[in-house]
């Protein structure tokens, strides 16, 4: 599971750890600023740098105004970040690292293993270089990897400096320690502990106090997450002596986030309750709870989602909660909201640019009563231009843009076409679908996977591709229904739908096969068929038209006897081009033409992977988002693109710097 985060600084910043993007907001008015590609986000003491953990790479940027570019970024190959601490004065980070089990030592005490090792390194972000490099030691409880289905102790990590910058206490599990570091050499100063879960770590101001907050489970199976101990712990730095510990109140014992003051004496925790979701704040010296406050929609279970999110200002006097993509403010002595809710930052499903460059198209997913709607924004000043409602009772899946950037269609899940006026949002046309798939479901309906809708390159034509059947919308002709044709029913959602560029040759691809559809003087006819032996999952087709890209691997990912491979075709014969293997771990489920010889690869664990377009040879890789569904957009008209997750990010560059 991601790391979370929500951190105030001159701004706030938010992270839910799915969608992979920090937000930044403005403390003062809640509204937000900013985002960034991350998992988690850190501050420098004096507010002056800001740095984000992203799964491959730590980046530092500059602050106030968050520039496009870090000025220090490092990473590691092969190797995952897991968590991170920035010190103090910004310039040094020190994180805990994932090591392929091929990079470990086979011996008695530690046998290689096939999953993972940790490491904990230290970087210095000024000289840009690696300061040193610690593995823990061994000893500490452990739980074999077969006992557990999901990866709690995984995620039991914390990391913390003391405001000097001159220690660093480092929480691991799996096996379970509590580590004090020097800072400057990682020489150990003390192994504080050997058993316990900690998820959070703070010193004391002065320095002289470590405290932790620690949850155990009272088995090893823990699907269904019970907790038997939930509490803090306080210990002596000089000598590495346990001098405190307390239970948390049984109204905050299931917590599920906690932060502590910028003094350390209160501590802020989300908690689930008989009552429901309750935010709290417990005095550390006193054991009292101060106050309470409801917080709705905290999951039951530990490893459901939305978890909680929780951050103090850096004078003590307010606390930022998020759950769910809500921002709340609140009053730090009283627990009285300063502020409304902010904005729900709602879940988007598809996206298309104008060719013009211009603006861009997103579809908004149904949240609550809100319906699933289509926003379109201006792509220079990032501002939103107009708002489409459709009135889909289903997410939309399919987006167009007629050539002359005019009309704008959509389609959703069940089967239901809009198209609108794109500059004055005036619908000009309705028509539904939905039931086309009757026949070949022997009668039992049910709405189509996945849609296909693309504007003729003329722009006359607006055809709309179903699981089984393609039609033609006529924008000359009132956009009166034209011809269609059967595609057949392949038991596959439908990968692809598009035009080719420069001819109106439609090519629809699904399951395992590829049909190329004629557009002849306002009539269709199937010009090629292709059928591959492993399924699609993906299709793209080259700026010039001409070549016809296909990701192709098992129906089962985990079917390594056949692994993924990059096939393309010459579209004028339909003879193969070439037929590439690709790495075993290589999980392709989106393609994109950056340039006739760069593909841009939407991988099934949130990363985009830059490839050669004629070898599939990987030139770099991106963390951009948690999902395992995105899509990759080259932006007509200029050297950007954009990607879509559950949320939207915009790149500045297309072009992928050196590995």
């Amino acid at each position: 599971m991601a790391s979370a985060s929500l951190r105030f600084g001159p701004a706030a910043s938010r992270d839910d750890g799915r969608t992979g993007v920090v937000e930044f907001w403005n403390a003062a008015t809640g509204e937000r600023i900013a985002q960034r590609p991350g998992r988690k986000v850190a501050f420098s003491s004096d507010n002056r740098s800001v740095a984000i953990l992203d799964l491959d790479a730590i980046r530092i940027y500059d602050w106030p105004g968050l520039p496009e570019s870090p000025r220090a970024e490092w990473s590691r190959q092969r190797q995952d970040l897991l968590d991170f601490a920035l010190s103090p004065d910004g310039e040094t980070v020190v994180a805990v690292i994932c090591v392929p089990g091929d990079d470990l030592a086979d011996t008695d005490d530690r046998p290689a293993s096939t999953w993972k090792g940790r490491r904990i390194v230290a970087w210095d972000a000024r000289r840009q270089q690696l300061l040193w490099e610690a593995e823990p030691p061994l000893g500490g409880r452990q739980i074999s990897d077969h006992q557990y289905w999901v990866s709690e102790p995984d995620k039991a990590r914390a990391l913390a400096f003391n405001s000097h910058g001159s220690q660093v206490a480092v929480a691991l599990s799996q096996p379970d320690l509590l580590l004090l570091l020097d800072a400057a050499d990682g020489r150990l100063v003390h192994q504080l502990s050997d058993e316990g879960w900690r998820f959070a770590l703070w010193f004391s101001p002065d320095g002289s106090t470590l405290s932790s907050a620690r949850r155990d489970l009272n088995r090893p199976n823990f699907r269904h997450s019970a907790f038997v101990r939930a509490g803090l712990e306080s210990w002596d730095v000089a000598d590495g002596r346990q001098i405190a510990q307390q239970e948390i109140p049984e109204v905050l014992f299931n917590w599920r986030a906690i932060a502590h003051s910028p003094d350390g004496r209160r501590l802020a925790i989300a908690a689930r309750h008989d009552s429901g979701g309750v935010l709290g704040l417990l005095n550390v010296e006193t054991q009292e709870l101060e106050w309470r406050q409801p917080m709705p929609g905290i999951p039951r279970e530990d490893l459901a989602w939305p978890l909680p999110l929780l951050s103090w200002s850096t004078d003590g006097r307010s606390i930022a909660a998020s759950l769910g993509g809500f921002v709340r403010w609140l009053d730090a002595d009283h627990g009285r909201e300063t502020r409304g809710e902010s904005e729900r930052l709602p879940d988007l499903t598809r996206m298309t640019a104008s060719p013009d460059g211009r603006w861009l198209a997103v579809g908004v997913a149904a949240a609550g009563d809100v319906q699933a709607h289509v926003r379109r924004f201006d792509l220079i000043r990032g501002v939103e231009l107009s708002r489409y409602e459709p009135g889909f009772p289903e997410n939309v899946l399919a987006l167009a843009v007629s050539p002359d950037s005019k009309w704008l269609a959509a389609c959703d899940s069940t089967g239901r076409v809009r198209v609108w006026e794109a500059e004055t949002a005036r619908p000009v046309r309705e028509f539904d679908f939905e039931n086309d798939l009757q026949s070949y479901l022997s009668g039992v309906s049910r709405p189509t996977r996945r849609q296909a809708l693309a504007f003729s390159p003329d722009g006359r034509w607006l055809a709309v591709c179903s699981a089984a059947r393609m039609f033609l919308l006529d924008s000359q002709n009132g956009w009166h229904e034209g011809p269609d044709v059967d595609i057949g029913y392949d038991h596959g959602a439908l990968n692809a739908g598009l035009f080719l560029p420069t001819r109106s040759l439609f090519v629809a691809a699904r399951h395992r096969r590829v049909r190329a559809i004629a557009l002849v003087n306002g009539r269709l006819r199937l010009e090629h068929e292709i059928e591959l032996e492993n399924v699609i999952r993906a299709a793209a087709v080259s700026p010039d038209g001409t070549t016809l890209a296909l990701i192709v691997n098992p129906r089962n990912f985990a079917d390594v006897d056949s692994p993924t491979r990059l096939v393309t075709f010459n579209t004028r014969d339909w003879t193969r081009l070439d037929d590439i293997e690709l790495p075993e771990s290589a999980r392709i489920n989106e393609l994109t033409y950056l340039s006739d010889t760069l593909l841009a690869c939407g991988e099934n664990d949130g990363r985009i992977t830059w490839r050669d377009a004629s070898t599939g040879r990987i030139l770099r890789t991106r963390q951009a988002h948690a999902d395992s569904n995105l899509q990759i957009l080259r932006l007509p008209e200029s050297q950007r693109m954009a990607t879509l997750g559950r949320t939207l990010l915009l790149w500045n560059e297309i072009e992928p710097r050196s590995p």
